[in-house]
């Protein structure tokens, strides 16, 4: 999984300009909270889950990226989360 994750890293160091690694760390810090670091908090986190929506739509990041970046980790759970996050959006309209 280790060597994944780095080969998703570099991918995205590639692919990416500085002005959009900019904006993801900024996304991605915008998700922590006082001393509560990405770590601490849960996979399902619904601060992780908005920032994963925002780099979905403001990127062209993978789902496995974003969960990776943002200590999902795995791209099945985000997408699992996504999934039932856009159900429950579009039961409400």
């Amino acid at each position: 999984m280790a060597g994944q994750n780095h080969r998703l890293e570099k991918m995205a160091q590639r692919a990416m300009s500085y002005s959009t690694q900019a904006d993801v760390a900024t996304i991605a810090t915008k998700v922590t909270v006082g001393s509560i670091e990405l770590s601490q908090r849960r996979k399902g986190d619904p601060g992780k889950l908005r920032a994963a929506l925002r780099l979905g739509q403001e990127t062209t990041m993978t789902l496995a990226w974003i969960a990776y970046r943002l200590q999902m980790w795995t791209k099945t759970h985000l997408s699992h989360l996504l999934f039932w996050h856009g159900r429950q959006k579009a039961k409400k309209s």
